[in-house]
């Protein structure tokens, strides 16, 4: 809410408030306050992705490619990094990780139901309808 003396002025280029005036430069320091504190809280860290080329690549491969002996020896630092936020381009990996879900037993499983709907293409139609 606008506190000042006088009304904003207002440009007619921007259809607002001037750039170089007093409530602008005062809405923006106060915005730049307000961002710096955002950044700050690790629960808001994740919804700001680091670029490609920010990300510990050779962590995040050595977690994936070296998972039981990485998650033994470091495993704060796994909790710490996954609470963060997995890098997109790293998602599918980690998680199949992470729970499990890459073991040959399931892969096995996986092929067997294939097998199965391959050999009978109308149970897929039957459970599509």
């Amino acid at each position: 809410m606008y506190r000042g003396d006088s009304q904003p002025s207002l440009s007619p280029q921007t259809g607002g408030i001037a750039r170089d005036s007093v409530e602008t430069n005062l809405l923006a320091s106060r915005l730049e306050a307000i961002n710096i504190e955002l950044f700050k809280d690790p629960r808001i860290a994740k919804f700001f992705e680091k670029s490609k080329d920010d990300l510990d690549w050779k962590w995040w491969g050595l977690l994936v490619s070296d998972y039981d002996n990485t998650i033994k020896k470091n495993y704060k630092t796994v909790v710490e990094k996954v609470h963060a936020g997995v890098p997109r381009h790293m998602r599918g990996l980690v998680w199949q990780k992470l729970c499990s879900s890459n073991t040959e037993q399931l892969e096995a499983v996986f092929k067997e139901i294939l097998q199965v709907l391959i050999a009978c293409p109308s149970t897929i139609l039957d459970y599509k309808n």
